[in-house]
């Protein structure tokens, strides 16, 4: 294998998963054995890390590499879960129905690793089969009678409705019906059971959550949003989730945005600052210059309102989760 291959498979391997199968698939079609012994060599290959691994037994599994179940062996048996995880992908992959791939997942159903329950889980909701459908069929049930470790209720949820099965879709009518009698619905599912570490990604990097633009990580700095440098010591978890999901319910102090209008005809905007009887001091968002307002000469003004977007509309019940996940480190 040339040196230009070897850094082609390399970067295939870091790429995202699409491209990881479709390259598999070629690789496949192709018959291409030096890539298939690339991938090979690194999963079986102790001193690689992890990830890689990972990625190369599932990369095999797709490429229907010769020596992949010994690969899956090997890393079945690994104390690491996410390459008892990659084993039981690339077994789905290429023995869907076979019971030795359900034992696998029951298996690791029952081991102590929420990383590797939350993983299976996700699985079967991908496998379309009566037998994934049975199983899912159970953990939804008890779902609904609130049974299920409140750590894996979300993925319960979300399997169900990625299954795209009508039976398990009729099924969640019970867990709806529950879920409308409590605060935030199906994003009551998303207090626990969350990855701290991708939600300091989403925090610091997502365009669509934006969450950093907003929020400072320092007290005393102007923003838009209040500092969360310690807002795990201010708010218990479900007041956490509710600024995320419903952040006009309850606006922080010294952050509601309101606009007066004045009697001379002019409108004046910004955050509540300060309010005493007689005066009204506005800030601007994402700076300590302030203007005050005499009360008497206000004809009108609005609610105080956040000025934070609804999460619900920007980013998914698990990433929400995972930003909750973040929050609660943040003491």
């Amino acid at each position: 294998m040339s040196d230009a291959d070897d850094a082609a498979i390399d970067e295939m391997l870091a790429d995202s998963d699409l491209v990881q199968k479709a390259t598999a698939r070629l690789v496949r079609a192709l018959n291409y054995q030096p890539a298939i012994e690339k991938l090979t060599t690194i999963a079986l290959d102790s001193t690689k890390s992890v990830e890689m691994r990972g990625t190369a037994i599932e990369t095999m599994a797709v490429a229907r590499a010769p020596r992949l179940q010994e690969a899956i062996d090997r890393a079945i048996m690994s104390e690491t879960p996410a390459l008892r995880i990659a084993a039981i992908r690339a077994m789905v992959e290429v023995k869907p129905n076979e019971k030795t791939t359900y034992d696998a997942i029951d298996a690791a159903l029952k081991r102590p690793e929420l990383e590797e329950q939350q993983a299976m889980i996700a699985l079967l909701g991908s496998m379309k089969s009566s037998k994934a459908e049975k199983i899912l069929t159970t953990w939804i049930d008890m779902l609904a009678k609130n049974n299920v470790p409140a750590a894996l209720a979300l993925d319960v949820y979300e399997a169900a409705i990625a299954s795209g099965s009508k039976t398990l879709k009729k099924q969640l009518g019970a867990v709806d019906s529950r879920l409308k009698k409590v605060p935030f619905g199906p994003f009551s599912l998303a207090l626990e059971g969350g990855d701290a570490k991708d939600g300091e990604t989403i925090f610091k990097t997502s365009t669509t959550g934006a969450c950093i633009q907003c929020h400072t990580m320092q007290a005393g700095l102007p923003s838009v949003g209040p500092d969360l440098s310690k807002v795990a010591t201010r708010l218990p978890l479900d007041r956490i989730l509710r600024a995320v999901v419903d952040p006009q319910g309850e606006i922080a102090e010294g952050f509601g945005m309101v606009s007066a209008t004045l009697k001379n005809g002019s409108v004046v905007s910004g955050l509540v600052a300060k309010e005493t009887g007689k005066e009204l001091v506005l800030r601007i968002p994402a700076s300590p210059i302030t203007q005050t307002v005499v009360k008497k000469d206000i004809v009108s003004r609005t609610k105080p309102a956040s000025a934070m977007p609804v999460m619900t509309s920007l980013l998914t019940r698990f990433e929400i989760r995972n930003l909750v996940a973040y929050l609660v480190t943040l003491n």
